[in-house]
């Protein structure tokens, strides 16, 4: 990539809906890329279906059994994209 284009990616603010297998590893490319900041969206509550396909959900800490872990898909990632490029702000999106 040239300097311009690092620059306008380091400058743009990105919106993903979904964080599931895809959107997961589209969400992982984008904050390592280095953007300023971006919002997850997906309310779908955290499954089993999830831990075979979503690598940042494991059920030892994120399985919301009993109530203990996060509710939502994107509260269980956005904490692992956040470590991967702290120059990024990784927020939620609230629900639509």
């Amino acid at each position: 990539m040239g300097v311009e284009a690092v620059a306008k990616q380091a400058s743009a603010s990105i919106f993903l809906s979904g964080a599931g297998a895809l959107g997961v590893e589209i969400a992982k490319n984008l904050v390592l890329s280095g953007c300023k900041r971006f919002v997850l969206h997906d309310a779908s509550p955290v499954s089993l279906k999830d831990l075979s396909g979503q690598f940042f959900i494991n059920q030892e800490q994120d399985f919301d059994v009993g109530g203990k872990g996060p509710a939502t898909r994107a509260q269980a990632c956005l904490p692992r994209l956040q470590q991967l490029n702290l120059y990024v702000r990784c927020k939620q999106a609230p629900d639509l």
